[in-house]
């Protein structure tokens, strides 16, 4: 429940100043990745615009201390942050919504590292810094090298007020993060912007507080996650904050209206501003009195049961309420949408296997292997993801001493796993086992078969640019043929996949 305490921080306010908050903001949408697999993201843009909105209107944030980046390059969020190193806020908040792995985050034509991620933080002149990532894997990257618990180093006050460092995440190191159709937008972001304008406000004092932010975004967003068709994603946090105060993250009561729902009103209400900014969702039973708090503005709004939707426009003006009446809308039939991950996305890998194989029998050449292979979607297993194997392939090998040639055809079956490469490298870890049936014949004999077992181990590279990924594996396999003694050899493959 600490976690509250970062996030205010990333507001800090006093709980009854006046004063706009001073805080200096970078906020990154990164829609486009460095590495091919990962899809085009519908909502990062959206997601920082909305967040960008929350904290000038209800974390009285001055715009002018918010500098928003969307889709940079490398070359433009270096030259971002070398003009606010120069700077000497007090605080500083860093958001990014977007792609990334176990190894940093992913611009459209390169990789912010772990190393160079804190290095960066470091280098920044404010006493309190603030950071919420939200994109897959992110709880990987809230330490810096092995010890992930260790925080961000920072220069020691004796002030009266909070200092040091807070690191929120939208989930855990091996986790992935969503985007939902159903909300038009990041998942945990989606929470993180609507607990700003007052749904975190559980004490209806007209005031958000870090511990009510932190419990409503942790919540919803493993709760949301789960029912939208998506892996339980679970917010984390890493604090080190030194000093006290009364502190505040946002203030709803001072810029919302109220809507009125009818009795009879049933089923998802949807909130939607014109220029799809603000974006809220509620949910009302039959029968019970409900008011909801809003920030102005105007709206389309869409009430949706089991089987219908309706839909109507309202006006939302500050410190008045308007009533939604449910036959003023116009209703049609209701469609269910879906989530996508922020990451490497569920799919299909497939490509081309070369490799030097040596000869399985002693009257045998060296030759080359070649096979096609299928990867299937991964899945969360022993700590990294795992993936459904089938190679089909085969080789040809000349009998030592004549022109007799054995040609072989091979189908095999098993598991890869993926784990986190090293930093700098783009890449990951390959382990994988295969078993499959190994059938030969020559030119002048009969057609054999055998078992085989291959057991391997490599890496699989990710080219900035590059549409193709590339894995280089080293591998040993065993071959029987009936009651024969097996035979082991290893081989040195080249595989392009995509």
């Amino acid at each position: 429940m600490k976690l509250v305490i970062f996030f205010l921080v990333c507001f800090v306010s006093c709980a009854f100043s006046q004063e706009k908050n001073d805080l200096q903001v970078l906020i990154v949408s990164a829609e486009d990745s460095t590495i091919a697999s990962e899809k085009k993201l519908d909502y990062a843009s959206m997601d920082a615009q909305r967040l960008v909105r929350a904290l000038t209107v209800a974390g009285k944030v001055d715009a002018q201390n918010i500098a928003s980046l969307k889709n940079p390059s490398m070359e433009e969020f270096d030259k971002t942050v070398s003009a606010l190193s120069k700077k000497k806020n007090q605080k500083f908040m860093f958001y990014f919504s977007g792609h990334s792995n176990e190894n940093g985050l992913h611009l459209r034509d390169g990789s912010i590292t772990k190393s160079k991620f804190h290095e960066l933080l470091a280098g920044l002149k404010s006493k309190l810094k603030i950071v919420i990532l939200d994109s897959c894997f992110s709880g990987a990257l809230k330490a810096k090298g092995a010890q992930r618990a260790k925080p961000i180093e920072l220069v020691q006050y004796n002030v009266d007020e909070p200092t040091g460092s807070v690191i929120l995440t939208s989930s855990s190191g091996n986790e992935l993060s969503y985007e939902s159709e159903k909300l038009k937008g990041s998942i945990f972001t989606y929470h993180l912007v609507t607990g700003l304008y007052g749904q975190a406000d559980s004490n209806n004092d007209g005031l958000v507080t870090i511990d009510e932010l932190y419990n409503y975004v942790y919540a919803q967003t493993k709760f949301q996650s789960t029912v939208s068709g998506g892996r339980v994603q679970s917010p984390e946090f890493h604090s080190q904050l030194q000093g006290q105060g009364a502190l505040v993250v946002s203030y709803p009561a001072r810029v919302n209206g109220q809507i009125q729902l009818s009795k009879d009103a049933q089923g998802e209400l949807t909130l939607a501003s014109s220029k799809g900014i603000n974006f809220f969702k509620f949910y009302k039973n039959k029968g019970e009195e409900k008011v909801l708090s809003v920030p102005r503005g105007e709206y389309d709004v869409t009430l949706a049961s089991e089987t219908q939707i309706g839909h109507g426009q309202i006006e939302i003006v500050e410190n008045q309420t308007q009533a939604i009446d449910v036959q003023s809308l116009t209703w049609e039939k209701r469609v269910t949408p879906s989530v996508r991950a922020k990451g490497a996305q569920p799919q299909f890998l497939f490509g081309l296997l070369l490799a030097s194989r040596p000869a399985t029998k002693d009257n045998e050449e060296n030759s080359m292997l070649g096979e096609f292979f299928l990867l299937s979607p991964s899945t969360e297993v022993l700590k990294g993801r795992w993936r459904l194997s089938v190679h089909l392939g085969g080789q040809d090998h000349k009998i030592k001493g004549s022109n007799e040639t054995v040609k072989y055809s091979r189908m095999s079956i098993g598991g890869e796993g993926n784990y986190p490469g090293r930093e700098n490298w783009n890449n990951e870890w390959l382990i994988g086992a295969r078993t499959g049936l190994l059938s030969s014949a020559s030119d002048n004999a009969v057609s054999t078969s055998a078992s085989l077992f291959n057991l391997y181990l490599g890496s699989r590279f990710f080219p900035t640019g590059a549409k193709v990924n590339f894995d280089i594996i080293f591998g040993v396999e065993s071959i029987k043929a009936g009651k024969e003694e097996s035979k082991s050899s290893g081989s040195l493959g080249f595989a392009v996949n995509f």
